[in-house]
């Protein structure tokens, strides 16, 4: 296990492998998180632009410089603040390496995608981490271990789809350890960075829709840098879309993002919950194993899922370009709606993506209970995907302003009706998966207080889902108060009820940049 330092070294003392700590931007050209190699090294004290230069070097590194842990102007960071740190840094060069022209460019140029691929391969390689193999073997074997018996007695041609499983079960644990030591962005960077996500989103469907070949490395970047943001920390994310209001940019790229969001949510939490669950199992227990691991997600398939997202809802986007939240379907326009999931699986059909990807587009309407569209599908016949995307849709709706409902739920409201009348259209699992990820009164949800105050759902109580933790901010009247962060599983004030953004929005009748910080 390495740990990490922050340093101030002289330029005369820089080594290959530390990570810059500071934009050089105007003087050399080089990024915060640029990975320092002899070349840049030899520009730096060329250019001499500062003569102390802040960096991020490891404990090796450190070592082999002789630097002492007492050192003036060494801060060491522990091993998984440290990691943390150096991921996050990392991720921004790699973000720097192509640019954002050539990034877009990369949709209909092959050379540029093929780069572009291999960068997102290097995202992805900095998400997991150094320790993500070790994890994977260890689980993996672990595993094996503990059903070897089991697996033994299972028919000749099984054993193997038994390991297939086993090995799959492993990555998800892994990349699940991985994605929780990312040093996710606060809330207000998220927001500031909502458009450039919404905006790549409008530029790849459009280019989807007018060029005859897309090269798909684009979104899949897409997506990467969304985890890579986010981290495990993705209920900021919900907070960060609910919480701006309208967008300036597309509904549909809006809209697909917080279907997104969802959906990496719920997959990551129920991961979790799944991985847990699988380890309290006896060893004679595989037949439960082989079927609830196949609920976890690895890092591909987050990724894939994503995009199963971001696409779902395309032919909307071709059929009406201009759709916006207030629009009204004529009846003559009412077949869009019918037929948008058929045709915007087509569309995908001409996309390099996964099948499962494809198929999942056609079925984001479907119903556990059988009563969805556009065929009545029951479980047996959906992807992996999925029962996620259908539950992310249906939620979104219900709590966002959209052309499709006439009434927008609170996040509570719609968890209470997801509890009750819809309980049979979605897999249970998912469901709670959820609930455990945002709480009964979900994250981005503002609630009345028992004792009068108003505030925003900022955070979760795993062990008490219904006593979530509540930043203050006005009083009954809508008067802003001094914050406060009010955690309810540790005090008697209790919700008293729910209230809608747009409630709020109306009351205060004002920028609320206040509650990102």
């Amino acid at each position: 296990m390495e740990g990490y330092s922050h340093l101030s070294v002289p330029i005369a003392e820089l080594r290959e492998g530390m990570v810059l700590n500071q934009d050089l931007t105007h003087s050399v050209g080089l990024r915060q998180g640029r990975v320092l190699t002899t070349k840049d090294i030899g520009r730096i004290r060329e250019l001499r632009p500062v003569s102390i230069l802040q960096v991020v070097i490891s404990q090796s590194l450190r070592a082999q410089m002789n630097i002492r842990e007492s050192d003036e102007g060494a801060r060491i960071l522990g091993n998984e603040q440290g990691k943390a740190a150096l991921k996050s840094l990392q991720i921004e060069h790699y973000r720097e390496v192509l640019g954002e022209t050539d990034t877009r460019k990369a949709m209909e140029d092959k050379t540029l995608d093929t780069t572009l691929r291999g960068i997102v391969e290097k995202k992805k390689s900095v998400i997991r981490g150094e320790e993500n193999i070790t994890a994977f073997q260890s689980y993996k074997n672990a595993n094996i271990d503990k059903f070897i018996n089991s697996v033994k007695s299972v028919q000749m041609t099984a054993p193997k789809d038994t390991i297939n499983i086993i090995e799959h079960y492993a990555q998800s644990h892994a990349d699940m350890q991985s994605l929780a030591g990312i040093d996710a962005l606060d809330t207000k960077t998220i927001v500031n960075r909502s458009g450039t996500y919404e905006l790549s989103t409008s530029l790849f469907m459009d280019t989807v829709l007018n060029k005859k070949s897309v090269y798909t490395s684009f979104v899949d970047n897409l997506v990467v840098d969304f985890l890579a943001d986010m981290g495990y920390e993705l209920a900021r994310g919900m907070l960060a879309f609910l919480s701006r209001g309208d967008s300036p940019h597309a509904f549909l790229s809006s809209h697909s993002l917080q279907v997104m969001i969802i959906s990496l949510v719920t997959a990551i939490e129920l991961t979790r919950m799944i991985n847990k669950k699988s380890e309290a199992l006896e060893s004679n227990d595989l037949a439960t194993f082989l079927s609830i691991s196949k609920k976890t997600f690895t890092l591909e398939e987050l990724v894939n899922l994503g995009i199963a997202a971001l696409l779902h809802d395309i032919e909307f986007r071709k059929q009406v370009p201009d759709l916006k939240v207030d629009s009204v379907f004529s009846m003559q326009q009412q077949s869009i709606i019918d037929l948008h999931t058929s045709n915007g699986y087509h569309i995908a059909k001409m996309l390099n993506i996964d099948f499962e990807v494809q198929r999942a587009v056609f079925q984001h309407h479907e119903r556990f209970d059988g009563s969805g569209y556009p065929s009545g599908l029951h479980p047996r016949f959906f992807t992996k995907y999925t029962p996620i995307l259908i539950f992310a849709e249906y939620y979104t709706e219900m709590v966002t302003k959209n052309p499709f409902l006439n009434t927008v739920l609170s996040p509570r409201d719609a968890v209470v009706r997801l509890l009750s009348s819809e309980r049979v259209k979605f897999d249970g699992d998912i469901t709670y998966a959820f609930l455990k990820a945002v709480s009964l009164y979900p994250v981005g949800g503002w609630v009345l207080l028992s004792d009068g105050r108003i505030g925003l759902v900022r955070s979760v109580n795993s062990d008490k889902l219904d006593r979530p933790t509540v930043g203050i901010y006005f009083n009954q009247s809508f008067n802003r108060i001094e914050h406060e962060e009010v955690n309810l599983s540790k005090c008697p004030i209790e919700i008293v009820k729910p209230l809608s953004w747009d409630i709020v929005r109306d009351a205060v009748k004002g920028p609320m940049d206040f509650i990102y910080h």
